[in-house]
């Protein structure tokens, strides 16, 4: 063994479009103890970027923003473990250099290079597979939050890898790189008239769309999903509040994991888009099916548009509040319980979004203390609950509201001075903020004390509530009373 500095001149041709992605390297090691790479690069201010089209095929040009990382032979591990290198273009932008050095093994049968760009893709470099035989593997992470730029995806989540190596210390090397990045292209995205300049998009879906993947260098074009607990998210968000904003947006790029063959966006699928404007959160789902289908491969862009058909504007808390507070004509709302209705009370499964293991029927719980209860949320955030002098409690709640007991009954109530109430919008989805102790009615379970309820439905004329616990969820449907 002995450290030998060498010069690597690397010449690297990136081809990437709709049909294949590839990029090619050709390395020439002078004596000197040095090493240099140089790559093809674009004048811009990103790194692998996608250069205007030509027939179809987006070339993919490098800049020196993000560094690549390279292993020798059996290297392996994170980061850290890894030579990191940073292009520097050439003047004409269609060359770049990278200088490294490693201890080469002289005695060694063949002298093998492993390369990932971006850098900080990379999360592990092993010497063997998830069954314990003997690959070269890279595990690499497709990011959630993406920036792309005016005709290219974010250069941080344009993953590629290469491979070379020599039988001999080399005098030259020829670098194959791959993309192990998937890429969408919204051709178009339109909100409705009116709707002002669109600063981000999230992306959702009940596929993986973003986290880790990885590939066996020997097999570059097969990339496989790491579908382990916490290793991949169901969501892209892409940060358009640069030159891309607009109130109308063309051809935005992004990358994301491989969704193919079997595994494509069909039947059953679904993609929720949740545009952010300066002002306003604009949401619109699109439902796939056996015949509108998309499929996400390594190296390919995928294009579709979003129109502004089936856009819905998310109502902000304060646009909320007066449905609760206020009747139409002016004077304070008071709700009371639905109870004609089936379902106005309930119990589901926390991973669905209905009363399916228990929806009370109409007047079921007319033996408790529940139907003459009266809710008042006042404009200045005040809460009063007139319950009467008792209120329902589940057996499970007892304990909570200072009782024994192993059955559901009507406990002795009188509510406490100074509760509130308040809307808070998590995402797109609001809740009714309930403050220390303070509740809608019927107490199934402790945490219903001051508890947080999603807004499933506010409307002059209804209030349905979904209160989620660890193990289920409540439900309450509520009317203004006559």
């Amino acid at each position: 063994m002995k450290t030998i500095m060498k010069s690597f001149a690397v010449l690297t041709i990136l081809v990437a479009g709709f049909v294949s992605c590839s990029k090619t390297a050709s390395v020439v090691s002078p004596s000197e103890k040095s090493v240099s790479v140089r790559f093809s690069v674009a004048p811009t201010e990103v790194k692998t970027v996608f250069g205007e089209a030509k027939d179809g095929v987006y070339p993919v040009l490098w800049t020196a923003n993000e560094q690549t990382a390279i292993f020798y032979n059996d290297q392996e591990g994170a980061l850290v473990n890894a030579k990191s290198v940073t292009p520097v273009p050439s003047e004409d932008a269609l060359s770049a250099e990278l200088t490294a050095s490693f201890t080469l093994d002289e005695d060694a049968v063949k002298h093998s290079f492993y390369a990932i760009s971006p850098a900080v893709a990379l999360n592990w470099r092993s010497n063997e597979d998830w069954n314990g035989k003997e690959k070269k593997m890279v595990y690499a992470k497709i990011p959630t939050d993406q920036t792309p730029n005016l005709g290219t995806c974010d250069e941080k989540a344009q993953v590629i890898v290469a491979k070379a190596e020599s039988a001999e210390i080399p005098s030259s090397v020829n670098l194959q790189f791959s993309h192990l990045s998937s890429y969408g292209k919204i051709e178009t995205l339109a909100l409705p008239e009116g709707a002002s300049e669109i600063v981000g998009i999230k992306i959702e879906s009940n596929k993986r769309l973003s986290g880790e993947v990885f590939c066996d260098f020997e097999e570059q074009n097969i990339v496989y999903l790491n579908n382990g607990e916490g290793k991949g998210e169901q969501y892209i968000y892409l940060n358009t509040n640069n030159a891309l904003r607009g109130t109308t947006l063309s051809n935005v790029f992004f990358a994301t994991v491989p969704n193919n063959g079997d595994d494509k966006f069909g039947e059953g699928s679904w993609m929720k888009i949740t545009v952010y404007t300066m002002t306003d959160t604009w949401v619109k789902t699109i439902n796939f099916s056996a015949e509108r289908t998309l499929a996400f491969t390594p190296g390919r862009i995928s294009s579709f548009s979003v129109s502004a058909t089936g856009f819905v504007k998310v109502p902000t808390a304060e646009e909320l509040k007066p449905l609760l507070t206020t009747n139409s004509d002016g004077t304070q709302k008071v709700w009371v319980w639905d109870h004609t209705t089936k379902g106005h009370y309930g119990e589901g499964d926390p991973s669905t979004m209905s009363p399916d293991w228990w929806s009370v029927e109409p007047d079921e719980m007319r033996n408790y203390s529940m139907y003459d209860d009266e809710l008042v949320f006042q404009e200045d955030g005040g809460y009063v609950l007139r319950a009467n002098g008792y209120v329902y409690c589940n057996k499970d709640a007892l304990s909570a509201m200072g009782h024994e007991g192993d059955e559901a009954m009507d406990i002795e109530y009188t509510q406490p001075d100074g509760q509130t109430w308040d809307i808070v919008i998590e995402g797109e989805v609001p809740y009714l903020q309930f403050s220390e102790n303070a509740f809608p009615s019927a107490i199934p379970v402790p945490v219903a004390l001051g508890g947080k309820y999603r807004i499933l439905t506010l409307a002059e004329d209804c209030l349905y509530l979904r209160l989620q616990t660890a193990t289920d969820a409540w439900y309450y449907r509520f009317i203004p009373k006559q």
